[in-house]
């Protein structure tokens, strides 16, 4: 981890000069909180990081939406797929990454975020990969994918069962 600044090296050059990929994503600092790989003052340092580099929108139900990356190129800030983008599994884990360190109004505005997506779309109690700016579901309405990937860590966070391997047990 890069201590001076909160970020978490996910990837470095296996050619030229070893280069370390300054610039994280949103699962390179969730995944780490979740599966606890970062202690306590990583985990602030790497969502203290989010809030101030990475873009957020602001929903009309007052939650928060936040982009997955900065990463280029991405052809004018607009959506790419998997490298800029709003997407609602990305929020939910991230809301849960803001829980564990203690966060709780931030993770209940990235929560909100994602709830203006399942109420305001066409198929309600959906809720697809991909966001709009004002958090309704932008496309893939039939995707349900989002529900599963963030339901997962929530329930065993609020169920208080931990991961081990293939199996889950109680802490």
């Amino acid at each position: 981890m890069a201590a001076e600044s909160g970020r978490v090296c996910r990837i470095s050059d296996t050619l030229g000069n070893r280069l370390l990929h300054p610039e994280p994503e949103l699962a390179t600092i969730y995944h780490a909180a979740e599966f606890g790989a970062a202690d306590s003052l990583q985990k602030y340092q790497m969502l203290d990081w989010v809030d101030t580099h990475l873009r957020s929108e602001t929903t009309p139900n007052g939650g928060k939406m936040v982009w997955s990356s900065n990463w280029f190129p991405n052809n004018g800030r607009s959506f790419t797929h998997s490298t800029y983008e709003l997407a609602y599994a990305e929020v939910l884990n991230l809301a849960l990454a803001n829980h564990l360190a203690g966060r709780t109004e931030e993770a209940y505005s990235l929560l909100r975020g994602v709830l203006c997506g399942i109420y305001n779309n066409p198929a309600p109690g959906s809720l697809s990969c991909h966001a709009n700016t004002n958090g309704t579901q932008r496309r893939n309405l039939e995707f349900a994918d989002s529900i599963s990937c963030g339901a997962g860590p929530w329930l065993r966070e609020c169920l208080g069962l931990c991961r081990n391997g293939p199996m889950e047990r109680y802490c």
